[in-house]
């Protein structure tokens, strides 16, 4: 009874994984955002290509911390087969952000205030993403 009362616990939305992902998402969140910006303004990319390019910089350094961190198991170890479907979690949302984000830029391209307000919005969208992905399908108990 005991282990279905922690599986359960830890199933839910509020459970310590939702909170560790939160707090792991808001450190990558922070550097997406200085690297994208810095990507944007230095090298004067669009804002769709400098968020893809951070996302994916940050994005593939993120299943080791969602392994060993974020939904740490007793069993936790590098997984080709989580890190293949963690790849195609990044891949979904990655096509969120970047479809979100040049949806916003051909309405109206941004100055650099606007531009990081898009990169936001689709930051947004790519964390929902992800972390449903990642929560029920990458790093379920099962896998």
């Amino acid at each position: 009874m005991n282990a279905y009362r922690d599986l359960s616990r830890e199933s839910r939305p509020t459970g310590r994984a939702s909170v560790r992902y939160l707090v792991a998402a808001v450190g990558a969140f922070t550097l997406d955002l200085v690297l994208a910006m810095i990507l944007r303004e230095a090298l004067g990319l669009p804002v769709w290509l400098a968020a893809g390019i951070s996302f994916i910089v940050l994005g593939v350094g993120a299943y080791f911390v969602h392994e060993h961190w974020t939904f740490k198991r007793a069993e936790s170890r590098a997984s080709a087969g989580r890190f293949v479907r963690n790849m195609a979690a990044l891949a979904a949302a990655f096509t969120a952000r970047i479809g979100v984000i040049a949806a916003m830029e051909a309405i109206y391209d941004p100055e650099t205030l606007l531009a990081a307000v898009y990169i936001v919005i689709g930051a947004g969208v790519s964390l929902t993403v992800n972390f449903l992905l990642n929560r029920f399908w990458v790093f379920t108990a099962s896998k």
